[in-house]
């Protein structure tokens, strides 16, 4: 079992969950999290921007973290031993 695989995703989980926390929260939470003022403007003035660019990394962010927990990295590998 790779550790730093384990660790990676764990990581990659928590930030695509911030992502969706700067969508539900806003303008203050991105800000907050550095990803500009006009980002956050945006948010504050109800375009669909911010949400669409936050959704895409969110996306990436999931398919990485799905990658690094493959069946084979955290179960057992039922192959047999003969």
């Amino acid at each position: 079992m790779n550790v730093f695989l384990i660790i990676a995703g764990i990581l990659s989980a928590v930030v695509a969950t911030l992502h969706l926390g700067c969508i539900y929260f806003g303008g203050s939470w991105y800000r907050f999290f550095g990803a500009g003022e006009q980002m956050a403007l945006l948010s504050e003035q109800g375009s669909i921007k911010p949400t669409l660019i936050t959704s895409i990394i969110v996306l990436m962010l999931s398919t990485g973290h799905c990658m690094h927990f493959q069946p084979q990295v955290l179960f057992l590998n039922f192959h047999s031993s003969a």
